[in-house]
């Protein structure tokens, strides 16, 4: 069989994918353990905070400080997500974007998310890159990266789900019905308020505790091998050695490239 080469936004053997899907921030020029920083002690977030330091996922400032109730932009959004899956993209696109330009900092990592296909720029060629991100934003990107859920969540038992966009709402039903976007104490979801960083810490050490994430290249080479509900941060390939037998992928999510060297015509699904 020849080699085909899918690209994220082709479904050319009924697969059942989400073709989809964090660097610590740039911001902070010093790490400090997360025991000594100075303003987390007590705070809802701390343990996550602490979590998501350790993983190099977060780092503090060089006053000693984590402020987790800062805003994060959208570069630093998207700088601990790849961090946090260890999303280091051999292959970027050339990205004509006006404000991401080749030698700021997060050049590679708004690229490498673009490549992955969990971000996008604006439709005036942007990415505004220094905008604080929304809530309903944040979770069109993780729900992106993350598999469906089945089941879905519902957004009518939350007082201001009218408030969330509409090109936003499956996404936070997805993100709440996998409980990693609730309410806050008012029983509102806030889905215009910025993310901060502190909730961005607890929503990505959730994912990482709840989801099946494989972090290198996944051959399939063996009859009959199922793929379900999985996060692959790298390349995905249906090798020549499967000759005609039989692969599934369901519900996966792949941030790589899916790779299509052996099985039949009708024998990967």
């Amino acid at each position: 069989m020849n080699l085909k080469k899918v690209g994220h936004r082709i479904l050319a053997l009924s697969l059942s994918l989400a073709l989809a899907l964090s660097s610590a921030f740039a911001m902070p020029e010093a790490s400090y353990a997360a025991g000594r920083f100075s303003d987390t002690a007590g705070h809802w977030a701390e343990q996550f905070i602490s979590r998501a330091y350790n993983l190099n996922i977060v780092s503090g400032y060089p006053t000693g400080k984590f402020m987790p109730d800062k805003a994060v932009t959208r570069a630093e959004f998207v700088s601990m997500i790849n961090s946090a899956l260890d999303l280091n993209s051999s292959s970027y696109f050339n990205t004509d974007l006006k404000d991401v330009l080749a030698g700021q900092w997060y050049y590679r990592d708004v690229t490498a998310a673009m490549t992955a296909g969990y971000a996008g720029g604006y439709s005036d060629n942007t990415f505004r890159p220094n905008n604080y991100i929304s809530r309903q934003e944040a979770a069109v990107m993780l729900a992106r990266v993350i598999p469906d859920f089945k089941g879905k969540g519902s957004l009518k038992s939350f007082k201001d789900y009218r408030q969330v966009a509409q090109w936003a709402a499956a996404a936070m039903e997805k993100m709440n019905g996998r409980q990693y976007m609730g309410a806050y104490s008012d029983g509102r979801l806030h889905p215009a308020d910025p993310l901060t960083r502190a909730q961005t810490a607890k929503i990505l050490c959730d994912i990482l505790d709840n989801e099946t994430i494989e972090k290198t290249d996944k051959i399939v080479d063996e009859n009959n091998t199922k793929l379900t509900e999985r996060v692959y941060v790298g390349d995905v390939v249906i090798d020549e050695d499967l000759g005609e037998g039989n692969a599934t992928i369901d519900n996966c999510v792949i941030l790589g490239t899916l790779y299509v060297e052996g099985g039949g015509s009708k024998s990967v699904t």
